[in-house]
């Protein structure tokens, strides 16, 4: 099993439907809002799409980032979870690679929120893979 360490900001530019944020005509609007990544549950994050041409994007909601290989580094990296109730450290693995996510600027900037992204003509077809809040593929 790979582990990998996943570098992504802090806060996700999340579309959510804003009851508060309501219109002239009294219909709820979708709107932008940050949502700090503490505050996603856990489980399922969203989905990992690689292209054929190796390119990789990642959809969380509405939102849609480049997905880029980290900085190779050169010492050995260990996850390990401890559990202050048992007092104990266990080993999850060596880490094998790094990836950093970072929010696609024109998907965003794109109106309602950029739902179009995949279309262009059948080229770049991808794959789906589920991607965890703890980062396992």
């Amino acid at each position: 099993e790979d582990l990998f360490f996943v570098q992504m900001p802090s806060v996700l530019p999340i579309v959510k439907n804003d009851l508060a944020t309501s219109g002239e005509d009294g219909e709820a609007r979708m709107e932008q809002v940050p949502v700090p990544l503490k505050d996603i549950p856990d489980g399922f994050l969203g989905t990992l799409r690689v292209h054929r041409s190796g390119k990789m994007k990642l959809q969380i909601g509405n939102a849609q980032f480049n997905v880029t290989s980290g900085t190779p580094v050169h010492f050995h990296q260990e996850l390990a979870v401890f559990s202050p109730k048992a007092e104990q450290c266990f080993s999850l693995g060596d880490v094998t690679g790094r990836m950093v996510f970072t929010p696609d600027i024109q998907h965003l900037m794109q109106p309602s929120g950029g739902d179009g992204g995949g279309g262009g003509g059948g080229r770049g077809a991808s794959e789906a893979v589920e991607v965890d809040a703890d980062g396992t593929l």
